[in-house]
């Protein structure tokens, strides 16, 4: 497998590392006070202010909690650990790395809680890459992790550990599948051969593999996607390089109760993994949903539904809640959101306050969990392979 090819990657540095702010400690609180945070587009960032209670009986300000309505148990919120994200930061002095490290994933900032872990390539990627692409190895014995896995991701993922005290719940999300086991055809990118057949089988083995194999690197992942954007697998991004491969609701369900969730659950690694079906936006999430925990089987294996972001300004939360009446023992997670490959621009304040009223919308609809597609990106909103 060749090595991760150099890549020009833009200024990250000069623009964007005087941005990040640590926070500061709350410290010891007396019983009537709270602290707020303030971040505004005048410059505020994550001022702290201490704010105490009135406690006198004519006070019009009060805080009434109905202690028995239960809503969602918060998974967390996070970032995925990309291609793009690894060398970019590997590009910053020893200083910057762990500043901004830190302010992700230490007490001092963040205190991420959630990371997505792509299978291979992605379109931020520097090159189209898989863990085997010996042709017909369907026992996998050809299967080992990329440079982009062993010098960067997971080096990125240990070190955001180190300075967490909180556990970072990982979960593995793929792309594409090796070369040789999946073709262009009918306008859709897909695994070769039929459902239940050998390409789906080898396909399985290979989440497992990819498991195991961190696991052996001392990062154990906490879930599994079953696919990103299996919409989009169809017409025009379908043969773009490193975007995704199709399933219909009822192929990713056959898969799940045929091939994925047998080989999960035969393997003492990865038998209590969390797994999330479709990973796609959130205006077909009711139809997976049905389709997917509306089968016995299938139902058995699946924990969870993944949605993303790039749709929600044209569709309502109301699948979400919807989902979760019909489906209340699964969770519902944020699995993308992003800027696509647009240049980055330093202290835009109306990029955070389109993440803040997506969050705040998703949250309030029962989403456990909220993740973007990179930590880092250079200034130029890579690297990537652009598929425009």
């Amino acid at each position: 497998m060749p090595a991760a090819r150099r890549h020009h990657i833009g200024d990250f540095t000069a623009s964007f590392a005087p941005l990040i702010h640590l926070i500061e400690s709350p410290g010891v609180l007396g019983y009537d006070e709270v602290q707020l945070y303030t971040s505004s587009e005048d410059g505020d960032r994550v001022l702290r202010t201490t704010l105490s209670f009135d406690t006198a009986a004519t006070s019009s300000n009060r805080i009434h909690i109905e202690s028995e309505v239960y809503h969602q148990q918060i998974i967390g919120f996070g970032s995925t650990f990309s291609d793009a994200s690894a060398l970019v930061v590997n590009q910053l002095s020893n200083a910057a790395k762990q500043n901004a490290i830190d302010a992700y994933f230490s007490p001092k900032g963040a205190e991420y809680t959630l990371g997505r872990v792509p299978m291979g390539t992605t379109d931020f990627s520097t090159r189209q890459y898989s863990y085997d692409e010996v042709s017909d190895d369907f026992d996998l014995e050809h299967f080992s992790l990329a440079d982009e896995d062993l010098k960067y991701k997971i080096p990125l993922m240990k070190a955001a550990k180190e300075v967490s005290n909180i556990d970072i719940s990982l979960f593995g999300s793929p792309w594409l599948a090796p070369s040789w086991m999946r073709d262009f055809a009918n306008g859709r990118m897909a695994l070769k051969g039929e459902s239940n057949g050998k390409y789906y089988d080898t396909w399985a083995k290979y989440y497992v593999k990819f498991v195991e194999a961190y696991n052996t690197q001392n990062v154990d992942l906490w879930g599994l996607s079953v696919q990103n954007e299996p919409n989009a697998g169809y017409g025009r991004l379908a043969n773009l390089p490193n975007f995704t491969m199709a399933y219909t609701p009822q192929l990713q369900r056959d898969f799940i109760k045929f091939n994925l969730g047998p080989a999960l659950q035969s393997n003492n690694i990865t038998k209590d993994l969390k797994l999330i079906i479709m990973d796609d936006q959130r205006d077909f999430a009711s139809i997976w949903a049905d389709a997917i925990f509306g089968d016995e089987e299938a139902n058995s294996y699946s924990d969870g539904i993944g949605v993303q972001w790039y749709s929600d300004s044209a569709y309502s939360t109301a699948a979400l809640g919807s989902i979760h009446k019909k489906h209340p023992s699964k969770f519902i997670i944020g699995t993308e959101a992003g800027f696509g490959f647009n240049k980055e621009i330093a202290g835009c304040w109306d990029r955070a306050e389109q993440y803040a009223y997506d969050i705040i919308s998703d949250v309030n609809k029962f989403v456990a969990g909220w993740v973007d597609m990179n930590l880092f990106v250079d200034s130029n909103g890579g690297p990537n392979q652009s598929w425009t």
